[in-house]
């Protein structure tokens, strides 16, 4: 069906067919009939260098009343219903946040006036920073709670290296207690160029290709160590046996040794050593022997 505007013909617009005949079918063409996806953020997002090993708090009982209403005489003479109304379970996240904090801020102070001690600090931050990190997980698009999470994370860690240089057995316990561990600020924090990670990786390479090379050297130097010690037990038998042959003692002096085995008295055993000549002695007194020689023969001819 088309409407007739003097000479032009026209299609009929889709408003004015739902404007006539009540469709509301037509206004599909207003929506995105293709839901859009929800990409997932593709950076990985931790918060490791808190030095935190469980993100979870501890448990919550959720039958104790609120932190307001702790201790008051009223919830005595209450029904159970009532009791059940004002208890943590039915409170919103604040008021569990607040009886967390406090349950574990009542096991790490000396006493109950104990507030500004730097352990009772240090626990209020690990509740507020582990409730805060679900939410910055959760809500990646919150910038000011990231940007809030790392300043609680880099202030309990300077609470935490001031109670590590004044007590570092309470440290060690209260680390223990919260189940965390100290993750010191590296001394160096600037990120390495391009050049010096190739030559840091060459040189563990280099490094791991020596340590690798001096290990199976020092294997082939114990097999040949054996085999020495056992050439050297057959040489000492050897010699025990020719001792024997020769009647002679263990403990003769190897000279002497040696004059008994060439049966002669080379060797003076009674007078002083005499000093080894040199190979400059020996060439000197050479030439002075063909000199005397060269003498002798001139004389000769001369005569």
């Amino acid at each position: 069906m088309s409407l007739h505007y003097g000479h032009c013909q026209r299609k009929r617009h889709t408003f004015v067919d739902s404007f006539m005949y009540g469709l509301d079918s037509v206004q599909k063409r207003f929506y995105n009939s293709k839901k859009t996806l929800k990409i997932p953020p593709t950076k990985v997002l931790n918060f490791d260098y808190g030095g935190d090993l469980v993100y979870d708090d501890y448990p919550l009982d959720l039958k104790e009343p609120k932190l307001e209403l702790d201790g008051a005489q009223q919830l005595q003479h209450v029904d159970d219903l009532t009791k059940r109304l004002l208890s943590v379970e039915f409170g919103d996240g604040q008021d569990k946040l607040k009886r967390r904090i406090h349950d574990l801020v009542s096991k790490v102070q000396e006493h109950p006036l104990d507030i500004r001690s730097l352990e009772v600090i240090i626990a209020y931050q690990t509740v507020a920073i582990r409730n805060q990190i679900r939410h910055v997980l959760n809500f990646r698009k919150d910038k000011a709670a990231k940007t809030l999470l790392i300043l609680r994370i880099q202030a309990r860690k300077k609470h935490l290296r001031r109670l590590r240089s004044r007590d570092y057995e309470k440290f060690c316990w209260l680390c223990e207690e919260l189940q965390m561990k100290y993750v010191p600020i590296p001394q160096y924090n600037r990120k390495p160029s391009k050049a010096a990670t190739i030559k840091k990786t060459a040189r563990q390479a280099a490094l791991k290709q020596m340590f690798q090379k001096m290990h199976e050297f020092k294997l082939k130097l114990k097999e040949e160590k054996d085999e020495f010690l056992q050439l050297k037990q057959k040489e000492l038998e050897r010699i025990e046996k020719e001792l024997e042959e020769l009647q002679l003692e263990e403990d003769s002096h190897l000279l002497h040794v040696i004059n008994v085995m060439k049966n002669g008295s080379i060797l003076d055993l009674d007078g002083p050593p005499k000093p080894l000549k040199s190979r400059r002695d020996m060439i000197l007194e050479h030439k002075f022997k063909l000199a005397e020689v060269i003498s002798k023969e001139r004389e000769a001819k001369a005569s």
